[in-house]
Parts: C-alpha cells; structure tokens; sequence
C-alpha cells in the first residue's frame, strides 16, 4: 500500500502553516521549511490521521495490517503536558472490528517536581508496573498494574477496562512507505512471495523486518527483537508483546498475558506466557529461589515424562496446580502459518 497516494487529501499548504479539518478535527503541523508540495511531505515526514470517523479508522486499520509503522501524539491539557508515542512495543488487529490495539508494556513513570517544574524520575507510588493498551476507536485505554513479583494490583481492576477518555486532542502519524510480503504455512512452505528474493538472500539484505501472526480472533502484529538462523531455518523473536486469550473475540487484561514469540520457517511457533496471579505468593518461589524452581521443572525436559502428563489427566492436574508456583512463566510449542513485512529499500520507492 501506498500511503503517498491514498491519504494525499490530508496534507494541503496554506502559507507558513500546514492545516486541515477533516470531520471538525483540526490538525496543526509544524512549521515546514523548504516544502515543494504535499507530496513530499508525505514521502519525508509521513501522514497524518485523527481518527474521528469509521472510514478514518479504517483507513488507519488498513495501513498498520500492510506494515507501516506509526506515531502517536496526544495532548493531554495539563499545565501543557502533552506526548509522543513511538515504536509501539506491538499491535492486535481486530479484523471484524477494524480495530488497532497497540502497547506500551515498558512504562517509566515520570512525575512533576513543584520547585522546578521540571518531569523527573522519584521515590514515591512507583514501585509498581504499568502496562498501557491503547486503540484507535474512540480513543479507547486501559491501564493493567503489576506488583515487582508480576502479580496484578487487585484495587486498580477498573483500569484495566478499556474505556474512552475524555482526552480527544489526538493524532496517529503513518510512515510514507512500503513493505513487501513473504507468507509461510504450517509446513514450512513459502505461499506469497513479493520480493522474488530467498530466505537466504533475504537474510543477506539486512531489511528491517516485522511479523504477523494470527492468535485466536486477533492478529499480532510486532517487531523483530531477534532474529537467528540455525542451518536452513530462519527464527523470529519478539520483545516483550501482548498475547491475547485464544477464545476471547474482545481482548481484556483480566484473560491476557505479557510474554514472548518466536516463530520459525519451519512452520513453528513457540509462546513463552508471563503468569499474572492475582495472589504475589504465587510468583515468590521462583523469584526467591530460582535454583530450586529450576530443579523442580528439570524432569519435564524428559519427553517421556511430557507424554505422561499430557496423556494422563491426573498427572496432567498435579503438573498444572505446581506449575503456577514453581515457575512465573508458561511455554506452549505449536505450528502457525506467519507473514513477514520486509521493508523495501529506498531506491525502489
């Protein structure tokens, strides 16, 4: 998709200011020097969208499932305090809704100081976590608060919810540029192949990467942390992402989980899952005594003793109620059909 040539009604010059209203919503841009025409502005800076209207959201919808990349500003009107969101940690597309649900998993808090009037890290309320998800409908947000042992704060449940804020001052900036398509199947077997190129010569290039990844009713959209080859078979990692419940046609916090992926050519693909118990004890064995924690699920390396728990039902319930205190984390090993977004280089833009 080409964003220069779908969105280039958002963009039009009016002398030293660069304005437009779309559906009562005023965007203002900065002063922009040396601008020959909105085209380049498109091309250099990218687009700008306010997401006031269904085809606005579906536009914005469109141009994050093909791989573009996005900012996101917000004005919060407090004693002029306003941000910039960039590189969303991941993003959950809900296709029947057209909706983009992206994360802020990493947050630092910053709070005001009073004598100078400056942000600033501080010892006070901030011995928690905060984990951020955000969507594009009705400027939607929910808040999940984590313990240090990744146990969920219970008095701040209602946070949790997505819920429309009062804050509508916002804007999502869509990066001018085009991704090529490589899709793989459970087998492993390459279905769509835009670039014409190998894995190998792919590998070769060094184009940024993304991967798309269908889990239950969403579509994960993330990064590339890592990515690692072991003889013919090319690996993906992610960084820390949201993994949504398998069932679950809206996501909440309360049935999702914070953890890993990684998905290989192969076809395969390997969740590691960040157990969030609403008790702290659940988590304090392995954070306390990791030793100890590691010898406990060291038998289950054994392929024989996997078979065991899997294929009898009282093991397998003797295996799940230990589990949740003998390691934080749950891992789940299957086969999934992927895409990957290679970026295309400059020169053929």
């Amino acid at each position: 998709m080409h964003l220069k040539k779908q969105y280039r009604w958002c963009v039009k010059p009016k002398g030293n200011w660069l304005r437009t209203r779309w559906s009562g919503v005023r965007i203002s841009l900065l002063w922009l020097r040396s601008i020959r025409s909105a085209t380049v502005l498109c091309h250099n800076f990218g687009m700008l969208l306010c997401p006031s209207s269904a085809e606005n959201n579906d536009s914005f919808y469109e141009s994050v499932a093909s791989g573009c990349d996005f900012y996101f500003y917000q004005n919060c009107h407090t004693a002029g305090y306003d941000e910039t969101y960039f590189n969303p940690d991941c993003a959950l597309l809900n296709s029947e809704k057209k909706e983009v649900l992206w994360f802020d998993l990493d947050y630092t808090a910053v709070a005001q100081d009073q004598t100078t009037n400056t942000r600033k890290h501080g010892y006070g309320n901030w011995s928690y976590e905060k984990k951020f998800v955000f969507s594009n409908h009705d400027s939607k947000m929910g808040v999940l608060h984590l313990t240090p042992l990744q146990s969920r704060i219970s008095k701040f449940r209602v946070e949790e919810q997505l819920r429309s804020r009062e804050t509508r001052d916002v804007t999502y900036i869509v990066e001018d540029e085009e991704w090529d398509v490589i899709t793989i199947d459970e087998d492993g077997t390459i279905t769509t192949n835009e670039t014409g190129l190998s894995l190998e010569q792919l590998w070769q290039s060094h184009r940024k990467m993304k991967i798309a990844v269908k889990l239950g009713h969403f579509t994960l959209i993330y990064p590339i942390r890592l990515a690692y080859r072991h003889g013919s078979i090319f690996s993906f990692a992610s960084k820390t992402v949201a993994i949504p419940h398998p069932l679950a046609a809206e996501f909440e916090w309360g049935n999702s989980s914070i953890g890993n992926i990684c998905v290989a050519t192969d076809g395969t693909i390997s969740i590691q899952k960040t157990n969030t118990p609403t008790r702290a004890f659940e988590n304090l064995l392995p954070t306390l005594f990791p030793r100890l924690s590691r010898k406990l699920v060291m038998p289950l390396r054994s392929e024989k003793l996997n078979n065991l728990i899997k294929n009898h039902i009282i093991f397998r319930r003797f295996w799940e109620a230990l589990r949740k205190y003998a390691v934080t984390y749950v891992v789940k090993h299957s086969k999934c059909s992927f895409t990957i977004f290679i970026k295309r280089p400059a020169e053929m833009l």
